[in-house]
Protein backbone atom coordinates (compact mmCIF):
# COMPACT_ATOMS: atom_id res chain seq x y z
CA UNK A 1 0.00 0.00 0.00
CA UNK A 2 1.39 3.41 -0.92
CA UNK A 3 2.31 5.86 1.79
CA UNK A 4 0.20 9.03 1.74
CA UNK A 5 1.23 12.24 3.45
CA UNK A 6 -1.31 14.30 5.38
CA UNK A 7 -2.19 16.50 2.39
CA UNK A 8 -2.78 13.49 0.12
CA UNK A 9 -4.98 11.87 2.78
CA UNK A 10 -6.98 15.10 3.08
CA UNK A 11 -7.53 15.22 -0.71
CA UNK A 12 -8.64 11.60 -0.69
CA UNK A 13 -11.03 12.15 2.22
CA UNK A 14 -12.55 15.19 0.52
CA UNK A 15 -13.14 13.25 -2.68
CA UNK A 16 -14.64 10.28 -0.82
CA UNK A 17 -16.99 12.42 1.28
CA UNK A 18 -19.72 12.96 -1.39
CA UNK A 19 -19.97 9.21 -2.06
CA UNK A 20 -22.47 7.08 -0.21
CA UNK A 21 -20.75 5.51 2.81
CA UNK A 22 -21.09 1.94 1.47
CA UNK A 23 -19.12 2.95 -1.66
CA UNK A 24 -16.27 4.72 0.08
CA UNK A 25 -14.17 1.67 0.89
CA UNK A 26 -14.31 0.44 -2.71
CA UNK A 27 -13.45 3.93 -3.94
CA UNK A 28 -10.50 4.24 -1.57
CA UNK A 29 -9.26 0.77 -2.51
CA UNK A 30 -9.47 1.64 -6.21
CA UNK A 31 -7.42 4.78 -5.68
CA UNK A 32 -4.80 2.93 -3.63
CA UNK A 33 -4.58 0.18 -6.25
CA UNK A 34 -3.88 2.77 -8.94
CA UNK A 35 -1.36 4.60 -6.77
CA UNK A 36 0.56 1.35 -6.29
CA UNK A 37 1.70 1.72 -9.92
CA UNK A 38 3.72 4.83 -9.08
CA UNK A 39 7.04 5.20 -7.30
CA UNK A 40 6.64 6.54 -3.75
CA UNK A 41 8.45 9.78 -4.53
CA UNK A 42 5.77 10.69 -7.10
CA UNK A 43 2.84 10.16 -4.73
CA UNK A 44 1.44 13.36 -3.30
CA UNK A 45 -1.75 15.40 -3.25
CA UNK A 46 -1.58 16.28 -6.96
CA UNK A 47 -1.26 12.69 -8.14
CA UNK A 48 -3.91 11.53 -5.68
CA UNK A 49 -6.28 14.15 -7.05
CA UNK A 50 -5.54 13.25 -10.70
CA UNK A 51 -6.23 9.59 -10.01
CA UNK A 52 -9.12 9.95 -7.57
CA UNK A 53 -11.27 12.53 -9.42
CA UNK A 54 -12.10 10.33 -12.42
CA UNK A 55 -12.72 7.38 -10.11
CA UNK A 56 -15.05 9.51 -8.00
CA UNK A 57 -17.00 10.36 -11.15
CA UNK A 58 -17.19 6.67 -12.10
CA UNK A 59 -18.52 5.76 -8.68
CA UNK A 60 -21.02 8.62 -8.82
CA UNK A 61 -22.22 7.66 -12.31
CA UNK A 62 -22.52 4.03 -11.27
CA UNK A 63 -24.69 5.02 -8.32
CA UNK A 64 -26.91 7.15 -10.58
CA UNK A 65 -27.30 4.26 -13.03
CA UNK A 66 -28.31 1.94 -10.18
CA UNK A 67 -30.85 4.49 -8.96
CA UNK A 68 -32.28 4.97 -12.45
CA UNK A 69 -32.60 1.22 -12.94
CA UNK A 70 -33.92 0.56 -9.44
Amino acid sequence: MPFLDDQAVQVLQELARPLDPPLRNSFLQSVLNDLANYPPEQIGPGLVSRIARPLQQEFTRGLRKMADNG
